[in-house]
């Protein structure tokens, strides 16, 4: 039986082989939410995704709809459908343990001035040696009261907050406001930092020492995204990021000159980041400031109180009561790092 408070959002474009995957573990393992599949995908895979739902149906409720949009306009005209209070998002091939989305949840709704909670997640390289098959991204509790002081913790942490459970109310009013003000048909980099920073500026933010999400490094999600065609280009494309989430900062009482020091400081290399690699590596200052700002990076992580290791080991205290779904997770990802394909022994049996 689902949730009434919760939707798993679940994004996918032309790979209905994860897909099935994914499907097929949240029919192993329960999650009591409901399931929105937000599909951009062509013709076929379409319809290999729509299979793959209706044969799911009996253990899963699960609403599809088809977008030919952008990727944050899908986001948002999804997110605008949803009438659950809390939404998570699942990537197509990724895995989320639902005790911890669950325990997300429930902090939620004991703590209004919150925005998101999350948990550990781990990345798996299946094709990696053993030695650097699994990798745990940290995360950090943002609780002060001031928004620019949390969007100040954000920057400085760095850490993705996208796949946390979310306010619905307010993912949906950051995606509305990236897609007004961005365009990710151009460069996907500025809106996944804007969105960021919205998730700051709307709340507190929760971080659990437990085991979230286990999530797959298999070359296909990469860093593929739009590319500017030029240095001017890239400048403009920088300038309107600049801008919006300025204009979010000048909220808090900072004037347009501070927002806009803000935003130079702790993104300005951002400004080659839309650039085509060709463009990036014939710029001799550039390279010198992304060392700089490694360095300025890592001392400001020397000199905090905080674990601020981007990632480390499994211990076994991340998993907490949740070993045999992990086991679980891991097994399945390790046996099919290209998900299932149609004749699939696995996939047929739970169909």
């Amino acid at each position: 039986m689902s949730d009434p408070r919760l939707t798993c959002l679940i994004p996918t474009h032309n790979r209905p082989h994860f897909l099935r995957r994914l499907l097929h573990f949240y029919q192993r393992h329960s999650m009591p939410c409901s399931f929105f599949v937000a599909d951009s995908s062509k013709p076929d895979a379409a319809a290999e995704n729509v299979a793959a739902i209706e044969a799911a149906r009996g253990s899963l409720d699960i609403t599809y709809r088809h977008f030919d949009t952008d990727l944050i306009t899908k986001y948002f005209r999804a997110l605008r459908t949803l009438d659950t209070p809390y939404v998570v998002v699942c990537a197509d091939d990724d895995f989320l343990l639902p005790s911890a989305v669950e325990s997300c949840v429930q902090f939620l709704e004991g703590h209004p001035d919150y925005a998101l909670a999350q948990g550990l997640s781990a990345n798996m390289n299946c094709r990696a040696t053993e030695a650097s098959v699994l990798k745990v991204w940290s995360g950090h509790c943002i609780h002060n009261e001031s928004p620019f002081a949390r969007c100040q913790q954000m920057a400085r942490y760095g850490f993705s907050t996208f796949y946390g459970v979310y306010r619905t109310n307010v993912l949906r009013d950051m995606f509305q406001y990236c897609a007004e003000h961005l365009d990710a048909q151009e460069s996907y980099h500025f809106p996944e930092v804007l969105l960021l920073q919205l998730s700051a500026l709307k709340g507190r933010i929760q971080f659990f020492p437990i085991m979230y999400a286990l999530r797959e490094w298999h070359g296909t999600n990469l860093n593929l995204h739009p590319e500017a065609s030029s240095r001017e280009k890239g400048e403009e494309l920088y300038l309107r990021f600049r801008d919006s989430l300025a204009a979010q900062l000048m909220l808090t009482g900072r004037s347009r000159q501070q927002a806009n020091r803000f935003v130079d400081l702790w993104y300005g290399q951002m400004r080659e980041w839309g650039l085509r690699q060709k463009d990036r590596d014939k710029w001799a200052v550039r390279r010198l400031w992304r060392s700089v700002w490694r360095i300025w990076r890592q001392v400001l992580n020397v000199f905090s109180a905080e674990d601020m290791v981007p990632h480390r080991a499994l211990r076994a205290s991340d998993l907490q009561g949740q070993e045999a779904v992990w086991q679980s997770a891991v097994q399945l990802m390790t046996q099919h790092p290209k998900g299932f394909s149609l004749t699939d022994e696995g996939w047929r049996n739970a169909a």
